[in-house]
């Protein structure tokens, strides 16, 4: 269709613009500070590239390699990209990038390349160095969707993947290694203790291992966060969602791109999703109140889900419309200690805040004065 219509660019691009911002979300989380992009000499396949720091004194530049929809076939959406040689374009590349870092003013005491790719389906063998290609970096080559996995497993650890490049370099040196993917190769290594070590023989000439890991660690990444589409606050569009407490026993989630300051949270136990907002209206209280808010709307969350066997019907049966927004408005002179007890100790008031809610249109708001 897009090509029918002229956008597959367009198309192109966009998939190109989701997938790097979604690397470098979850890079983000694993630890990688993002140090901007360089004006390197960039080739025609690669979307997107930029360099990241880690561990004081080490960088990683990622670059991206995004399905161009050439000869599109859609009678075959599962079917084989074009067979392009990536490595012969991206490999010179990535070796130019790394001497350009390893000579600049404040070089890296090492480099790590990861090389990302991502498709809409159609499958895609990028070739890597050979054998005897020398070359003086770490390298990862994994899609997007493995680096979400891998993150959401492990963040944050920033020194997982050079650990990895270079346990899984030194194996390459000395074995043929014959996996579906990386990921399948990284939950084998990380079954091992994260190590190749096999046994006390003699070391292998080949490995070649079947796809069992690669399923267990994508089934464990999903059950600890269940991301999924859920309808925005005011009903305008969706959001991705995720697991607040990482358990899926516990229906409490927040947007995914809000993890770690949790600007929202949603209830899915009742037929219509339940948001808990912060709805203080000066950027400056909301900010020098943010834990406050989070235990709040957390506590708030927890006990919606905890008296719904008991409250569903009745709040099923009463609302009667698409979602329901519980805006905390949280009105205090000065910054609230997150960490106050209900110790008689520490808070001499049994009253500690008093609540006025104010009903609105599918929306119940309460001002919170400490």
């Amino acid at each position: 269709m897009a090509a029918e219509k002229g956008v597959t660019e367009h198309l192109t691009r966009e998939l190109a613009a989701y997938a790097w911002s979604t690397a470098a979300f979850w890079l983000n989380a694993l630890g990688y500070s993002y140090a901007g992009i360089r004006s390197y000499s960039i080739p025609s396949c690669v979307s997107a590239t930029g360099l990241f720091g880690f561990d004081a004194d080490k960088a990683m530049y990622a670059c991206l390699v995004v399905d161009d929809l050439s000869n599109y076939d859609q009678a075959a959406v599962f079917g084989a990209q074009p067979d392009r040689d990536t490595w012969e374009t991206v490999g010179p590349h990535l070796r130019e990038t790394s001497i350009a870092i390893k000579t600049s003013d404040s070089p890296p005491s090492t480099i790590l390349c990861l090389l990302l790719h991502f498709g809409i389906g159609r499958s895609n063998a990028i070739r890597g160095p050979a054998r005897n290609e020398m070359i003086d970096y770490e390298l990862l080559m994994m899609s997007v969707s493995e680096l979400e996995s891998v993150a959401i497993l492990h963040a944050p650890d920033e020194l997982l993947f050079w650990r990895f490049a270079q346990d899984l370099n030194d194996l390459h040196k000395r074995t043929h290694v014959f996996s579906t993917d990386l990921l399948n190769l990284f939950g084998f290594y990380r079954s091992r203790d994260y190590c190749f070590y096999l046994s006390d023989e003699a070391v292998p000439t080949a490995l070649l291992l079947g796809s069992d890991w690669e399923g267990d660690l994508r089934r464990e990444a999903f059950n600890k966060t269940d991301i999924h589409a859920a309808r925005a606050p005011g009903g305008n569009g969706f959001v991705d969602v995720a697991l607040l407490h990482a358990r899926r026993s516990i229906p409490v989630y927040v947007p995914v791109g809000d993890i770690g300051h949790r600007s929202a949270v949603v209830v899915e136990c009742y037929s219509i999703p339940v948001w808990i907002l912060d709805g203080t209206p000066e950027e400056t209280d909301r900010l020098q109140n943010r834990g406050v808010l989070n235990l709040i709307s957390d506590s708030i969350a927890f006990w919606l889900w905890q008296v719904s066997p008991s409250f569903r019907e009745w709040f099923d049966a009463t609302l009667g419309q698409e979602q329901l927004l519980l805006a905390i408005e949280l009105r205090a002179k000065e910054p609230l200690d997150p960490n106050l007890s209900s110790d008689a100790d520490d808070v001499s008031d049994t009253s500690f805040f008093v609540v006025e809610p104010i009903f609105e249109e599918q929306c119940i708001r309460c001002e919170l004065h400490p």
